[in-house]
């Protein structure tokens, strides 16, 4: 029976041409993606991106400072710290902001032109070159934010609740397998 249905399907094939294969869809270009980058404004995305990593950095590098230290300083030198804190951490990203970009774009290259074919990305570049793509691309950041500020607690909320459940049991059975440590010599 197989031998009978290989058979059926070259014979067609060979009848038919090629068009009967299952095509192979075509890779999107370099430049289709980079013009799909484009349409979505994903420079200025990045832009937005690098921004709020300054404030992701600040609080990261005053955390290092012992609170000891913080705690003695008069208001006058507290806000030179701060000031310091601010100037480097902006000095910092400014300097790697291109490379971020250029790891950005083409990490974004990099993985489209593994999932989407060129068709897809011919199709992207269409609708958000349309005056409603180009609505939603300018909502997204809103959406993102609104989305992030209600689900975010609330999904923490769960994440915590859970983990007060499991926690005592995941130690039960730790505690099973790994022997107490005994401090005293």
């Amino acid at each position: 029976m197989r031998s009978l249905l290989k058979t059926t399907a070259l014979t067609a094939t060979l009848i038919f041409g090629t068009s009967m294969l299952p095509a192979q869809a075509a890779e999107p270009t370099d430049a289709s993606v980079l013009k799909l980058m484009q349409v979505m404004h994903m420079s200025e995305t990045m832009d937005q991106m690098l921004g709020s990593q300054h404030d992701i950095v600040q609080p990261m590098i005053q955390a290092e400072l012992s609170h000891a230290e913080m705690q003695d300083l008069t208001p006058a030198q507290k806000q030179q710290v701060a000031e310091i804190i601010n100037r480097n951490v902006r000095d910092m990203l400014d300097k790697v902001r291109p490379q971020m970009v250029q790891l950005s774009h083409q990490g974004f290259i990099d993985a489209s032109k593994k999932y989407y074919t060129q068709e897809e990305v011919d199709a992207q570049i269409e609708f958000y070159s349309s005056p409603v793509g180009q609505s939603i691309i300018e909502k997204q950041p809103e959406v993102m934010q609104d989305y992030m500020m209600t689900a975010m607690p609330e999904i923490m909320k769960a994440v915590d609740e859970q983990m007060r459940i499991t926690l005592p049991a995941m130690k039960k059975e730790l505690d099973a397998v790994i022997p107490p440590h005994n401090n005293a010599k």
